[in-house]
């Protein structure tokens, strides 16, 4: 079979950068650095919480939380750490009715026979500590997910959880329960890796996101969006299957909801390359029925891991996670702002800007071509060496 060389045109709209309202953002650190827990929205400012270790495997060391706020243009205008002397962890945030803000994470006690105590810890906008409460019983090394407010000003929160921070293999999810003085009334195991709850859609159906193995190693094969009511019967239930790549949801909260549509964050890969290669993170965005509307992608550049994502109020879409660019040693935050189409600019589809000369070489595991862009609608011209059309 004669094998031919194509030359691959590609016409893209045209983008005009809105500078003011969608950005990307790195923060650098000396440190190694990678963020937990969802992104708190309040007053128009985002928070967040990094977790800061001095050795590259983060929880094989002396770790401890960072809190970052951030403005609507991607300025830190305040960061703080609590307890920087004892390893701890922050991973999710809420907003109280008298306005402060509720962090919630595991703390280490070497005092008590080095368990690892549920704390929560309350404070104002200026980064005062209001409050602290430690619940000593033993829940293991975990992340806190996300959380969602229950009927009686308490809280509902999710957890993965591991038996020691030496073993990262998180085997128990925790749904764990508060009242308004932040008593821990209960708890609920599931015997599942990742299960990221999105707020109420609405007064009936939920939506979330989970991992699914493909049994092979620990390859991850896949991840699935699943839409379910208050019986957690499944309404909807969407597989992002590709072949040949790797997709899996963020390591916390990877899905969100805004009127008619869902976003479900994600990474994605190539099996078989080296982890620390250049990848991208992506953004799906749905109907309601789980039907594919638009899948993003951004990054490239450098290895980047997506951690978590929320929609603002506005119908925006904030990625948070950590790349690197020099290799496997060194992690720095990135946030990135994008519209509810997932651009990072606003686009003008009467203008257009050719990308040519792109060689494509023949591949003798695959009869077919698979291309991804990070704009829609595109139109591919294929040309032999010849520059004959195809």
């Amino acid at each position: 079979m004669k094998k031919q060389l194509l030359v691959i045109v590609l016409i893209l709209g045209v983008l005009i950068v809105d500078a003011q309202n969608y950005w990307f953002k790195k923060i650098e650190s000396p440190n190694y650095q990678q963020p937990v827990g969802d992104i708190l929205i309040k007053d128009g400012e985002y928070y967040f919480s990094i977790v800061e270790s001095d050795m590259p495997q983060t929880y094989f060391g002396q770790y401890h939380s960072i809190i970052n706020k951030i403005n609507n243009q991607g300025e830190i205008e305040q960061s703080s750490i609590f307890h920087a002397e004892k390893k701890n962890l922050l991973g999710t945030m809420s907003q109280l009715s008298n306005g402060n803000i509720l962090a919630m994470g595991h703390i280490y006690m070497p005092e008590q026979d080095g368990i690892f105590g549920f704390w929560q810890i309350e404070f104002d906008e200026d980064f005062c500590v209001i409050e602290e409460k430690l619940d000593t019983n033993d829940i293991g090394f975990g992340y806190i997910m996300n959380s969602i407010p229950d009927n009686n000003n308490g809280f509902i929160y999710h957890l993965s959880v591991a038996s020691a921070p030496f073993n990262l293999d998180f085997e128990k999810t925790y749904l764990v329960r508060t009242n308004s003085d932040k008593t821990l009334i209960n708890d609920t195991v599931f015997n599942v890796w990742s299960f990221d709850i999105a707020p109420n859609f609405t007064a009936d159906n939920s939506y979330c996101n989970a991992f699914h193995y493909s049994g092979e190693g620990n390859w991850v094969d896949s991840s699935a969006a699943n839409k379910i009511d208050t019986n957690f019967n499944e309404v909807h239930f969407q597989v992002f299957d590709t072949a040949g790549f790797w997709f899996h949801t963020p390591n916390h909260n990877g899905i969100d909801t805004f009127e008619e549509r869902v976003y479900v964050g994600g990474n994605f890969g190539y099996f078989g390359q080296d982890q620390y290669y250049s990848n991208y993170v992506s953004l799906v965005i749905m109907d309601t029925s789980l039907n594919i509307l638009e899948q993003r992608f951004y990054g490239g550049d450098g290895n980047y891991m997506l951690n978590s994502i929320k929609v603002t109020p506005e119908g925006d879409v904030l990625l948070l996670g950590h790349c690197s660019d020099v290799g496997p040693n060194v992690w720095n935050t990135f946030i990135l702002k994008v519209d509810g189409d997932g651009l990072l600019t606003s686009s003008n589809s009467n203008m257009q800007i050719p990308i040519k000369n792109a060689i494509v070489l023949p591949n003798p595991g695959r009869n077919y071509l698979e291309l991804h862009t990070a704009e829609y609608p595109a139109e591919f011209l294929l040309y032999d060496i010849n520059g004959k059309s195809q």
